[in-house]
């Protein structure tokens, strides 16, 4: 969809609306069908790799079902967000079961390292820090072996973007919050850092950095920005589509990494239009124990079927050096 709005600090709500109409996550949730036809297909044939694959499809499918229920705040939601997270949980272990069974190397890109990084905030969120712990040590390790930089294009070229999200992933594992980093080069994201021990500091950086995230989504280098990029400099990882253009989840990453590190608390209330939809401001639910349907069990039926040797929730070692 055409971007039609230059955001401005005037006209906020108008750049969030137009940023969740870009997403299509409503025209999208009329081909869901087929991401569970082809995990059936492939499943029946025995074809391990491609099923998994489709069990990370029927779970976007799922989460874009239960985002625009949230959105509109109708009373399936909170069933919905459940289903979608217990379809993602299954394909996480499938993911990394058949990463470790055929002992993948760490640069080898993982095709569900996005939607790892929007359901690890949407965890935190619900109250689930134990699945964004052990989903950061995979993080971890894609990031610090460089797999990160050369398979992901927009987080290659997205220097502020990239080291944020590293420094969420590193401080989750280490439990240590970066007091002495330099992120004077972090753009929007550094004074979320440097401000987080001062609550109204910190709102006021939260209003800049959500300001600085519209503008993102919607293809201008920050709100005061005059023109947009030119196609070929997409390069920022909030401009990537979907559903987490609306949703900041990264803040709820980035206050379970400060409030596990410092054992502070932080407040993600502020004066903007991105943190006051129905998104943030609907109650989170709980996401365990897992929600089961037919689907669920048919998915989680697959990795016993494929992986049942290794258990769940395998551990996960840190393999690269904290810096």
């Amino acid at each position: 969809m055409a971007r039609v709005i230059k955001p401005e600090k005037g006209n906020r709500a108008e750049s969030v609306q137009a940023i969740w109409k870009q997403a299509g996550l409503v025209e999208r949730e009329r081909h869901s069908l087929g991401s569970v036809l082809s995990f059936d297909a492939n499943l029946a044939q025995g074809r391990i790799s491609p099923a998994i694959g489709y069990s990370r499809s029927i779970a976007l499918d799922a989460a874009c079902t239960a985002i625009v229920a949230r959105w509109n705040a109708t009373s399936e939601a909170d069933v919905l967000l459940r289903r979608a997270f217990a379809l993602f949980y299954w394909h996480v272990e499938l993911d990394l079961a058949e990463r470790s069974t055929g002992n993948w190397s760490d640069v080898v890109p993982d095709d569900a390292f996005y939607e790892m990084l929007n359901w690890q905030g949407l965890a935190a969120a619900c109250g689930e820090a134990e699945f964004s712990n052990w989903i950061a040590l995979h993080l971890c390790n894609l990031f610090l072996s460089g797999g990160v930089i050369k398979n992901a294009y927009d987080y290659k070229a997205d220097t502020p973007g990239r080291e944020f999200t590293e420094m969420l992933q590193v401080t989750l594992a280490t439990r240590r919050w970066p007091d002495s980093k330099d992120v004077s080069a972090w753009k929007a994201y550094g004074p979320l850092l440097t401000t987080a021990h001062n609550p109204a500091s910190f709102a006021a950086a939260l209003v800049d950095y959500c300001d600085y995230r519209v503008a993102q989504c919607l293809g201008y280098d920050g709100i005061d920005a005059v023109n947009r990029r030119r196609p070929s400099q997409y390069a920022s990882i909030l401009d990537l589509g979907g559903w987490s253009q609306s949703f900041p989840l990264e803040l709820f990453t980035l206050k379970l990494a400060y409030e596990q590190a410092t054992g502070g608390s932080m407040n993600l209330n502020a004066d903007h239009p991105l943190l006051q939809t129905s998104l943030m401001t609907m109650p989170f639910p709980g996401l365990t124990p897992l929600h089961r349907d037919e689907l669920v069990d048919r998915v989680s039926a697959f990795y016993v079927s494929a992986f049942a040797d290794r258990g769940l929730r395998q551990p996960i070692t840190l393999r690269y050096p904290m810096t």
